[in-house]
């Protein structure tokens, strides 16, 4: 791996859920369990697999982690969900829910784009007086330039949403679309409130089997602000779902992390 080594850190890891979707559509209360039992202290959830907020909260608080935030579909903020979306997160005990893909044709032009950061403005202004704030995963075709610009996705979303408004970066994400895990997560500054840490290729590799340099990585991160570090991985190759989480875990604290 590249970078200087930096000084050790006692991060809180959290997990992002999709990397056991297997597991945690059949049980989510034991996966819940396992994951706390590896040493993850928080879960970002992609769903709640048909519990209800009051359950999974219940199993949280017995298992020890805590709710860092979520994936939320786009949907879920239309004016008949909202409020069900709101309390839902305070129920959770959690103030951050992201939108973590939003469809091609509202991100695929300069114009289309920039309406949807209106439209992204408008929602976390909505938010705000719920003691909510949202934000937006990046993904690798975030990271091209649109036809007829040297602008990204990603760029004019952040330029067109408000200070409060969350850039959750992700390490795979980047390094695929070709312009690294670093600079984008430089230029968000102190709106990454939450990372992503994936390795690639994503063909199953755990955390410090590719390429992306952790060292600097983690480095950034630190100097940025970054409040929320959580692990996905979305193929496990030779091992289980379960095993790769416990093994990406397993690394950064080898690395000493």
């Amino acid at each position: 791996m590249d970078g200087a080594k930096m000084m050790p850190m006692s991060i809180p890891f959290a997990l992002q859920l999709w990397s056991v979707r297997d597991v945690a559509q059949t049980d989510l209360m034991d996966t819940l369990a396992r994951v706390a039992d590896f040493g993850y202290k928080g879960v970002e959830f992609a769903g709640l697999q048909g519990h209800t907020p009051d359950a999974v909260r219940r199993r949280l608080d017995e298992v020890g982690l805590r709710c860092v935030g979520t994936h939320t579909t786009i949907d879920r903020f239309s004016d008949a969900n909202l409020a069900a979306t709101i309390e839902e997160h305070h129920t959770l005990g959690t103030d951050i829910a992201l939108v973590p893909w939003i469809p091609a044709e509202k991100r695929n032009t300069v114009e289309s784009t920039t309406a949807t950061a209106r439209e992204l403005t408008d929602l976390s202004e909505k938010l705000a007086e719920n003691k909510l704030r949202t934000g937006f995963h990046v993904h690798n075709d975030d990271l091209h330039p649109l036809p007829g610009s040297e602008r990204t996705a990603w760029d004019l979303i952040r330029t067109n949403t408000p200070d409060s408004f969350i850039m959750q970066w992700d390490t795979a994400n980047g390094q695929s679309a070709g312009v690294g895990p670093l600079e984008p997560l430089r230029e968000a500054g102190a709106r990454a409130v939450s990372i992503h840490l994936k390795e690639f290729p994503t063909d199953g590799r755990i955390i410090g089997e590719g390429q992306i340099p952790w060292f600097d990585v983690m480095n950034l991160a630190k100097e940025v602000g970054v409040q929320n570090y959580v692990v996905e991985i979305e193929q496990y190759a030779h091992r289980t779902s379960l095993d790769a989480v416990r093994d990406c875990l397993y690394a950064l604290q080898q690395l000493g992390y």
